[in-house]
């Protein structure tokens, strides 16, 4: 992510996660199926967890309180997960006592499911949002007498 920028990967992640649970709803129903797209939505998602923590610390406002910063972070990505799964819960239960009326035995899935898809390929929105320029960037960071250190470190062992 470094060399092609963060967002390219925080989009390949989204339409990768949202590809997997849309071909959850539609391919045929079993085991190795719902195995496979597991698979592919956690490549999908570990993708946007690595990328993501990078582009938040690109952009933290404070660099002597990156502790709380991360911290709020932490809790702005964690408690729509908390507040949203009740509800996903109760929209699954209505549309599934819905599905067996309709002879749709798993329309409560099919909402639900579609539903985090359509969130998922919403945040890209936010993503774009995002400003392309970085902060800080990372050769800011390095101190260059590190290297200079190091190799007078180095210069002492016999190689």
């Amino acid at each position: 992510s470094d060399s092609f920028g963060r967002k390219l990967f925080i989009y390949i992640s989204i339409v990768i996660q949202a590809a997997a649970i849309i071909a959850m709803v539609f391919l045929p129903k079993g085991f190795l199926y719902t195995i496979i797209c597991f698979f592919v939505f956690g490549i999908g998602y570990g993708i946007y967890l690595a990328v993501d923590s990078a582009l938040v610390n690109d952009f933290l406002p404070n660099n002597d309180q990156y502790a709380k910063d991360l911290g709020i972070w932490n809790i702005s990505t964690t408690l729509p997960t908390v507040a949203f799964t009740p509800f996903a819960g109760f929209l699954l239960d209505m549309f599934q006592q819905l599905g067996e009326k309709v002879k749709i035995f798993d329309l409560g899935y099919i909402i639900v499911y579609n539903l985090a898809a359509a969130l998922i390929l919403l945040s890209a929105i936010f993503v774009r949002k995002i400003a392309g320029k970085f902060k800080k960037n990372v050769q800011d960071l390095r101190d260059p007498d590190d290297d200079v250190n190091l190799l007078k470190d180095l210069s002492n062992y016999d190689l």
